[in-house]
């Protein structure tokens, strides 16, 4: 899983899918749920940003609401657009479900020429549909799981096709892993003195915007690798500085049940310069957007250890491809090793299974 870091020679073929979709479309459409998803929208949410124009345009489609599935192809030309769904098992209700229907509205168009799908060797419905339609696969790396898979092919397709020089990403990834693995070794020491402490509330809160998507991925890895056989804390995601004006009441009036983990940077100088028009807001003259959002986190964190509160803060001078990899390699090395500290599989998700089980039982018997 960890060692994907180092790997050169699945780049060219990686490269050369998102290269052609970045020069034949407007817009890639990724399909899948999980990992399968979240992996490639924590690196293309990074390249983009809320309010981008950017072209090709990268869309996750996570879920399978009828009302988003109208509203996406509304929004799209479809004769523009390519399709990428994902599933390592090929059999995940939800990928077969988006497949079906993207296909069906794309059925007056070249379907071959625009669709694509990742999935594991072997056979499974997602290979199947691909041989009818003659829809082009690429192997998913079955010694992945899905969550762990954003440094693969699962992630970096979309990633390139946003922007990111994945080369400089797994570079990053690779350093810290051979120069930096005892920073994540600690952390999860700390992590699991905590729990015995009885704090099972494992929040995470990024400043940089770029960063929410990972967040949301960081949340699944902890959650579907941690939470087994009674014991992991359960991940919050906070956002700065939204969540100063959201959740910081409980979080310094509440229970003191938090862990309390910072992943900021460096904004000084960067942004506005500020102009106050009005006397009681003159301490922001003469600042920069950068220096308003720096004093923000840096007040959080302070406020927080001032009133006894756990607290680990991450700081980079730039969030850059590198750094982005040698963050990705910290949050992923930290949480197999909580796992493996609390006693459980980090690779497993046995609930979530049961689930996915009941979910077709109930569809077949309701046919």
């Amino acid at each position: 899983i960890l060692s994907i870091a180092s790997q050169q020679n699945d780049l060219p073929e990686i490269e050369s899918l998102a290269n052609k979709i970045k020069s034949d479309f407007d817009n890639l459409v990724v399909l899948g749920t999980g990992g399968s998803s979240l992996c490639g929208h924590a690196l293309s949410g990074y390249m983009t940003g809320e309010f981008s124009a950017r072209k090709p345009c990268v869309i996750f489609l996570q879920n399978i609401d009828p009302f988003t599935v109208d509203e996406l192809f509304k929004a799209i030309d479809v004769s523009r657009t390519a399709f990428l769904a994902i599933s390592k098992s090929g059999v995940s209700i939800e990928t077969l479900t988006q497949l079906s229907v993207c296909l069906e509205r794309a059925k007056n168009h070249d379907v071959a020429s625009r669709f694509y799908i990742i999935t594991m060797p072997g056979d499974n419905p997602l290979r199947r549909i691909a041989n009818k339609f003659g829809i082009s696969v690429f192997d998913h790396d079955p010694n992945i799981g899905g969550r762990f898979s954003i440094l693969s092919n699962v992630g970096l397709v979309p990633a390139i096709v946003s922007g990111m020089d994945v080369r400089k990403l797994r570079s990053g990834a690779e350093h810290f892993l051979n120069n930096m693995a005892g920073e994540a070794a600690t952390s999860a020491a700390i992590h699991v003195a905590l729990m015995r402490k009885n704090i099972w509330q494992n929040v995470l809160m990024t400043y940089p915007d770029r960063l929410e998507h990972l967040n949301i991925w960081y949340r699944q890895i902890w959650a579907e690798s941690t939470g087994k056989n009674g014991t992991g804390s359960t991940p919050i995601k906070s956002l700065g500085t939204i969540d100063q004006h959201s959740q910081m009441q409980n979080y310094l009036g509440g229970r003191r049940d938090k862990f309390y983990n910072f992943i900021t940077e460096d904004f000084s100088g960067l942004g506005d310069k500020l102009v106050s028009y009005d006397a009681e807001s003159d301490y922001l003259s003469a600042h920069s957007l950068g220096d308003v959002i720096n004093a923000e986190q840096r007040a959080t964190i302070e406020t927080l250890a001032a009133n006894k509160r756990p607290v680990r803060f991450i700081q980079t001078t730039r969030v850059d491809e590198e750094n982005l990899g040698r963050l990705i390699m910290h949050l992923m090395l930290e949480t197999i090793l909580t796992s493996h500290l609390l006693g459980v599989n980090p690779y497993d998700q046995p609930a979530v299974e049961d689930g996915k089980i009941l979910a077709r039982t109930i569809l077949k018997s309701s046919k």
